[in-house]
């Protein structure tokens, strides 16, 4: 009698118990609930604009905040996320961000630039913000060789992350003509690029 009960207490427990599918419908809900909210948009815009899609990116921050251009490094932390984002979007589209709304690429180009400088201030001394300014420096005529001297100055100290600045080295260096410059930019930024044809010799700025 004891055993026949033992076995049904087992069978019960077996039909109860969540099986594996289960498991992973739950982690898939609670994955979908993230992303709707303003911190999973900003994550995916992230996402986005690490795989070259900069226009996809901003177009996921500013339907999230709309005000966006009025955020600052005074900005809670996701809207400095968010902020700084966007800034970097503007940067890598070449300044085609929002021109329905009447923003030319050179003034989208100066505002980035003044947002990450804005950035980079609050956080001194970190070699991420400090390329990423230098990108957006880079790519203005006017601020152009400091852009350059950052960049060079966080790769001579192997402090330099981003393939992306790597890139934008190589554009500076093919305007000037050094042919030599540009090839060393561009091979390091195949070095760490998931995508080497991001990392491809510019035609030209």
């Amino acid at each position: 009698m004891k055993l026949r009960i033992v076995a049904a207490l087992a069978l019960v427990g077996l039909s109860t118990a969540p099986s594996s599918d289960a498991c992973i419908n739950g982690v898939e809900l609670e994955i979908e609930r993230f992303q709707a909210t303003p911190a999973g948009q900003v994550a995916l815009a992230e996402g986005e604009l690490a795989h070259d899609h900069p226009v996809w990116a901003a177009a996921r921050v500013r339907e999230q905040f709309p005000q966006i251009r009025s955020f600052d490094a005074k900005a809670p932390p996701l809207g400095r996320r968010a902020v700084r984002l966007y800034a970097l979007a503007i940067v890598r589209s070449g300044g085609k961000i929002d021109e329905g709304a009447g923003w030319t690429s050179w003034g989208n180009r100066e505002w980035a630039l003044e947002t990450l400088r804005d950035l980079e201030a609050s956080t001194p001394n970190n070699p991420a913000r400090q390329a990423e300014l230098a990108e957006a420096q880079i790519a203005l005529t006017r601020t152009r060789a400091a852009g350059v001297r950052t960049i060079e100055d966080l790769d001579g100290r192997d402090l330099l992350g981003s393939p992306y600045a790597y890139l934008a080295l190589a554009k500076a260096r093919q305007a000037q003509g050094d042919e030599g410059g540009t090839l060393a930019a561009v091979r390091r930024c195949a070095m760490m690029s998931s995508d080497r044809r991001r990392c491809e010799k510019p035609r030209g700025t």
